[in-house]
């Protein structure tokens, strides 16, 4: 169901709407996500409270931060939720983008573009 909300939001800024609407998509929503955490980026060893609903209240610690990856292109971030570690590998685009090595670099599986209604995704990883 589209709110009035949304419609006016598309009025005004459509461009702006319709990026949120894919990083929505490709993240969630963050409607809960304390304001300061999303605008400032996580320090190794600072905690955060995050309150997702009743009952629902996790304690996030961002642990450790590992080195570039430069076959796949990313780093391993490590979380505590509630004091389990969890393990978490996601892309380097700025380190990628800012190497001085002057090799090639690293190769990129392209992904489904959820702006783009001819972009179609693979349902198997591979």
């Amino acid at each position: 169901r589209i709110t009035f909300k949304e419609v006016l939001s598309h009025a005004l800024y459509p461009q702006v709407f319709k990026d949120y609407l894919a990083f929505e998509k490709e993240y969630g929503t963050i409607e809960t996500l304390p304001t300061h955490v999303f605008l400032r980026p996580m320090q190794v060893g600072e905690e955060n409270l995050v309150n997702l609903g009743p009952g629902k209240d996790y304690y996030i610690r961002l642990a450790n931060i590992d080195g570039f990856n430069k076959d796949l292109g990313t780093r391993t971030v490590t979380l505590e939720v509630n004091g389990e570690k969890w393990f978490i590998r996601t892309p380097d685009t700025v380190t990628t983008l800012e190497s001085t090595s002057g090799g090639a670099a690293p190769k990129r599986r392209a992904k489904k573009d959820p702006t783009d209604k001819g972009s179609l995704g693979s349902p198997m990883p591979g």
